[in-house]
Formats: structure tokens, sequence, C-alpha cells
């Protein structure tokens, strides 16, 4: 028994001895050092300055974003070596005094400056501050020598010197164009200075834009100024009241004319105007050239409501036969007291035609324009069986083209082609009373074509048919009470284009309304008509 617990407390004794061994290395043979001091700048996140053992495996442990090593301080890392954690005390010291270069400056009479303006390039690893170590005299003229103070964080100090210059004159003089002649003392700083021009000034042109280096001596010292000869009158125009629709919106520049300036002005509206509100409103206009003179002009613009409708034009009735291709479209026109045509929606509804079985067929047309205005206009289409010398449209476009060909150039206008065919017509078809058709064009122009003669319809069937053909947008026109048929065509307006002979004389071609109202309050009401069916004509 007693040689058992010898044994036992032996083991003891050696367990003890290994652990103190194992302490002592952990205390005084550490892979990683307890504290590490690094000068501000250096690579913190190389791991090497932190290991004792720059063998050893190792990682950073802790976030290390929140180390700053531009900011002197005391900071804890944590570093894993296997699988053991370490921590690390890092010291960051400021030793190294910051590095600048001067700038001379030279300001003006009554300015100051920073003494920040007087370095650059500084070259340290912590932030610095630049001051003055004796506030410069701001009121001495001339040249004095100022002494900068550069400390970093780390309270290094470096002194520099610089040099700064306080000018009698104006850095910039600003002369309007077409000035009479330049004066010494807009380029003084105050008027009790006294001083002459060195450079020669008579060279320099006041009537044009340009920059000039002035050189002007005072008391025996010669300083610099930049002379700059700029536009300093704001513009000047005309105003131009404004009147049109409610949301139709224009160009600031739509309210002036004649504008005059040395340079391009812009032209924009001090504010935008309400596009949306009914009646007149005063806009101010500004004009603005180059050189930021601005005139402020006000104008009227007044806003007017669209409360009329379209208005649909065509006849009311239409003829077709049986089998027929119809163009409801083709059938009217529609126009309005402001918008284009292609801006007015047209809705078409012929439902109710069928163009298998003979009968009177009504056919709504309803127009919207983009006030939301409304009109509506019903046509009766009136379908037919097909007569025995019935004409296809197609034989007569053959007849019509052959025509085309003998009397169109490729360079006409569309005036010049209208003015063949009116001369084409007359010259080739006579007029014979004793013609009973009145509702079938394409026989009519048929008629025309081949007979060469009709009455008033047979001229107006052969002129739709070659207008049509020659690309030119015509319409039908019949008199009030019947007995007469002309046309009127689109261009640059629609006017009346009748191609019938009168007994009593008279040319028919290309008529306003005017013109042909005379002519027919002269001859017997020859041409009456409904204005609400078809377009009024231009004045001339």
């Amino acid at each position: 028994m007693a040689r058992r617990r010898g044994i036992g407390k032996g083991l003891f004794i050696i367990i003890l001895a290994a652990a103190a061994v194992m302490a002592v290395k952990f205390f005084f043979f550490s892979d990683v050092y307890k504290s590490v001091t690094l000068e501000a700048g250096a690579d913190i996140f190389d791991i090497s300055h932190y290991l004792r053992n720059p063998k050893a495996k190792a990682v950073f442990a802790s976030n290390t974003s929140a180390v700053d090593a531009s900011k002197p301080g005391v900071y804890e890392i944590q570093i894993k070596v296997g699988r053991r954690i370490y921590k690390t005390e890092l010291t960051i010291v400021d030793t190294i005094p910051p590095k600048a270069e001067t700038i001379n400056q030279t300001i003006t009479f009554g300015d100051t400056i920073e003494a920040q303006a007087f370095v650059t390039n500084i070259s340290d690893a912590t932030q610095v501050q630049v001051s003055y170590k004796n506030q410069p005299d701001f009121n001495l003229l001339g040249d004095q020598t100022v002494t900068l103070i550069l400390e970093d964080a780390g309270k290094n100090i470096t002194e520099l010197t610089a040099v700064l210059s306080i000018s009698m004159v104006h850095d910039t003089v600003l002369v309007g164009i077409g000035a009479n002649e330049l004066n010494i003392n807009d380029f003084l700083i105050s008027d009790e200075f006294t001083g002459s021009f060195v450079t020669d000034i008579s060279a320099i042109n006041l009537n044009e834009p340009g920059q000039y280096e002035v050189i002007i001596e005072i008391d025996g010292k010669r300083y610099t100024s930049q002379l700059k000869i700029v536009d300093l009158t704001p513009p000047a125009g005309e105003v131009v009241s404004q009147e049109m629709w409610v949301n139709d919106e224009i160009e600031a520049d739509k309210f002036v004319k004649n504008i005059v300036d040395h340079s391009p002005v812009k032209v924009y509206y001090k504010e935008n105007p309400d596009f949306s509100k009914p009646g007149t409103q005063d806009v101010v206009i500004v004009l603005e050239d180059e050189n930021g003179n601005k005139t402020e002009l006000t104008a009227s613009l007044t806003l007017i409501e669209d409360t009329e409708p379209p208005v649909i034009r065509g006849n009311d009735e239409v003829y077709v036969y049986i089998g027929d291709k119809v163009s409801y479209r083709k059938q009217v026109i529609v126009d309005d007291n402001r918008d284009d045509s292609e801006s007015i929606a047209l809705d078409i509804d012929s439902s109710s035609v069928n163009l298998k079985k003979s009968g009177t067929y009504t056919v709504t047309y309803k127009a919207t324009d983009s006030s939301g205005n409304t009109a509506e206009k019903k046509v009766s289409f009136i379908v037919r069986e097909r007569p025995e010398d019935y004409v296809t449209i197609k034989e007569v476009d053959a007849m019509a083209d052959q025509i085309l060909e003998s009397i169109i150039i490729d360079n006409m206008t569309p005036r010049e082609k209208a003015r063949a065919i009116y001369v084409w017509i007359r010259s080739n078809v006579r007029y014979d009373n004793n013609y009973e058709n009145n509702t079938d064009w394409v026989k009519a122009a048929y008629d025309a074509f081949t007979k060469k003669k009709g009455d008033c319809y047979v001229f107006f069937g052969a002129a739709k048919e070659l207008l049509t053909r020659a690309g030119i947008e015509n319409m039908d026109i019949v008199k009030t009470g019947g007995g007469h048929y002309w046309n009127m065509v689109n261009i640059d307006g629609w006017y009346h284009y009748d191609a019938t002979p009168r007994r009593t004389g008279g040319e028919f071609f290309m008529m306003t309304d005017a013109e042909l109202e005379a002519y027919s309050r002269k001859y017997g009401n020859s041409h009456i008509w409904d204005r609400n069916k078809y377009p009024a004509t231009p004045q001339k």
C-alpha cells in the first residue's frame, strides 16, 4: 500500500510540472504579441505585425473595419491561431510631421483669404489643420510674409512661409460694349489712390466683346487687372399677345418679336401659364442674354374654351348597286373650328346596310373633336339592282388612266393637274341635255369617255373620276332642289370646280364661294347650295 501511494504522488508532481511548463509557454512564448505599436498610415491589416511566430497560421478574429489607420489611438485586435483566439492591443501613433508646398496669393484690398489657400499637395497619414501663426494684416497694401502652421492629428507641427500680396487694383473690371473710354478710377480699389495706365489702352476695341490684361502703376509699383468687355445692356423686345384654345400650349418666344441684343437671347416664362384656365391672364416673359442681362415683359394670354361641335359635310343620299364595294368614309368630310380632320374621331355605323338587297339604308356618322364636342349625320344609302348597261369602276379607271397619261406630266403641281383635267373635259365632251342618268356617276364618266356628250351630270362624273385617279381630293356637290351637279376640289383649301359649259359663258375652275355666288346671282341662280353640307372656300 505504501508503494502505491508513492507512485500516485509522483504522477501528480509530474502533471503539475507539465502544467507549469505549458503556463510559462502561454504567457511568455505566445504566438501573438500582447501589444503592437504602428505608425499612422501603416498597413494595419498585415497580420505579420501581430505574430511572434511568423510561421504561425493566423487570421483576424475580430471586425477590423472599426480601426482607422489615420487616427492615433488604442484598438483591440483579436487573432486566431489554430483553435485559440488571442487579444492584442494595437496602438497607432503619429510621429511624422506633415509636408506641403506653398502658393503665393494675391487679393484685392478689402478682401480676406483663408490659410488653407496658401498650401497644396499636403502629405501626412492623418488629418492636417492649416492656420496662420500670426493673422495677416489685410489692410497692408503690397507684399507681406505669412507663416503657416500645419498640425496633424499626432500634434506634429510644420511651419511654412508664403507671400501675400494685397493689390490696389480690382482683379477684374467689367466694361459694357460701346463704352466711350476707360477710366483709371474703375480699376482702383479706392478713390484715394492715384495711378496710371502702363498698357496702351487706345489699342483696345471697346465695341466688341473681349478680354485684356491691363497693367497699372501706383506709387512706382505695377499691378495687373483683367479687363472684360461684355454686354451689360439687357435685351429689348416687343410684346405679342396671344389667343388660343384651352389646353393648347405655346412656347414663350411666341409672345415676343423684334428682339434686340448684342448676343443670343433665351426666352422663357418666369412662371408657366395655366393653359387649362379659360379667360385672359398676364404672362411674364423673361429675355436673358448670354451675359445674364435680363428683361421682363408682360404679355396677355387669352384661352378660349371650345364648345362648337365638328361639322359633317356630304350629300344626304348615296346611290350604289348590289354587290358594290362601298367606302363609307369617303362619302363625307369632317371639319372643325379647332381640330384638323385627322384629330377628329369619326364613328361610322353601317350595320343596317345590306349590299346584297335593294333598299334604302341609313348610315350614321358620329364625329367627336378633342374637346369632346360631338356631331351626328345620317346618310341614306340607296342600294339598287345593276342595270343591263352596268359599267364597272375597273373599266372606267382604265379609261381614265389612259386619258391622264396623255395630259399629265410628272412634275405638275396638283393645281396644274386639275387644270389639265378641266381643259380636257371642256375640249372633249359636248353638252347634250338629252341625258337621263343622274344617279350613277361611274356610268356618267363612262359615257363622257366613250360618247363624249351628256348633261352636267356627265361633266361632273368625268371630273370626279379623273380627279380621283390623279390623286386630287374631291367631293360631290348638288344644287339645292337638284338640277345641277358639280365638284369641289381640295387644293390648298376647298374650291368649286364645275367643268360644265354654260350659254352665258364663264369658267368655273377653282372658284371661291363669293365668286360663284356672284355669278349665280347674275345668271338666274345657276349655283345654289346648302352651306351646311359643304366646306367653305378660302376668301381668295
